[in-house]
């Protein structure tokens, strides 16, 4: 049943995908949450941080590139 209901859980986040880039931060790592917002009636909410890049150049300096994902749409 756990193995069943993890599968189910780890689909279930896929319903929302979110990939976006950010001013460097550390902090920000697969299996932290992040909350998305003004991203349009709905689909403002908590996505979970499932891939991660961190970049450093001397044109744009420290970044994060991130991906995440969420279960269900935000209340809009």
């Amino acid at each position: 049943q756990a193995l069943a209901q993890a599968a189910f859980d780890r689909r279930a986040r896929r319903f929302l995908r979110a990939d976006g880039m950010v001013v460097g931060n550390a902090a920000l790592r697969v299996g932290t949450t992040v909350a998305l917002s003004q991203m349009g009636r709905g689909y403002d909410n908590d996505f979970y941080v499932v891939r991660t890049c961190h970049h450093y150049d001397t044109d744009q300096g420290y970044r994060t590139e991130f991906s995440a994902e969420c279960a269900w749409q935000g209340q809009g």
